[in-house]
């Protein structure tokens, strides 16, 4: 008789034991940074005996009957969220959620030099209120592609495109005397008795027809 209470007792504590509901604790940390292409291995501990063990990966639900599973991450730069919880006859446990960054992809070649010294050039010319050194530094991004011809186009340019859209002198002629004595400093001689020889016309021209609209 006493046997028999002892299988019970006992076999009642055996029920007791798996019919309770599981609560899981993580193996680890929750906030995981790794480089792409690196395999996470989820684990967990529960209290009680699970059935079946839930890994969720944004969204996407993968089952198993183990208390682990493993993700590989191949996404550089990227943010995932894995949420896990188990169940078993009598319930399901609490959810663990666990947060993966993935890590930029390093360069594997040294980045190449870049020439500063025009700027250092420019930030002192600035300092010492030079207009001719800022002028110069402010231009050698067009100068060092087409040459110094660049500043036959800017004087140019302006006059050509006013006298075509307002189809008088007068305010392009301004335009080409301030321009003119402007860059003169900065034309390529080939082209600076052009340029004098512009503006001188220039200005005459616009003698010319203010004196005759006065008339």
């Amino acid at each position: 008789m006493k046997n028999i209470m002892y299988a019970t007792l006992i076999f009642l504590l055996l029920c007791g034991v798996s019919t309770a509901t599981p609560v899981i604790t993580p193996i680890g940390n929750t906030n995981i940074v790794v480089a792409n292409g690196t395999n996470v291995n989820f684990a967990f501990n529960s209290t009680e005996a699970i059935v079946t063990s839930h890994f969720i990966l944004d969204g996407v639900d993968t089952t198993s009957g183990a208390q682990s599973m493993s993700y590989s991450f191949d996404e550089p730069a990227t943010y995932y969220n894995v949420t896990v919880y188990a169940e078993n006859g009598n319930g399901i446990s609490n959810s663990i959620a666990y947060h993966v960054t993935t890590t930029r992809i390093m360069a594997t070649a040294p980045v190449a030099y870049m020439d500063e010294s025009r700027y250092d050039v420019l930030k002192e010319n600035f300092v010492d209120l030079d207009y001719e050194g800022i002028m110069s530094s402010a231009m050698f991004p067009f100068t060092d592609l087409i040459g110094r011809i660049f500043y036959l186009v800017l004087f140019a340019m302006p006059f050509l495109l006013l006298w075509k859209q307002q189809e008088k002198m007068t305010i392009p002629t301004v335009l080409a005397l301030f321009l003119g004595c402007l860059f003169i400093g900065f034309i390529p001689e080939q082209f600076k008795n052009f340029i004098i020889y512009a503006v001188i016309l220039s200005f005459a021209a616009n003698f010319f027809f203010m004196s005759r609209e006065r008339r």
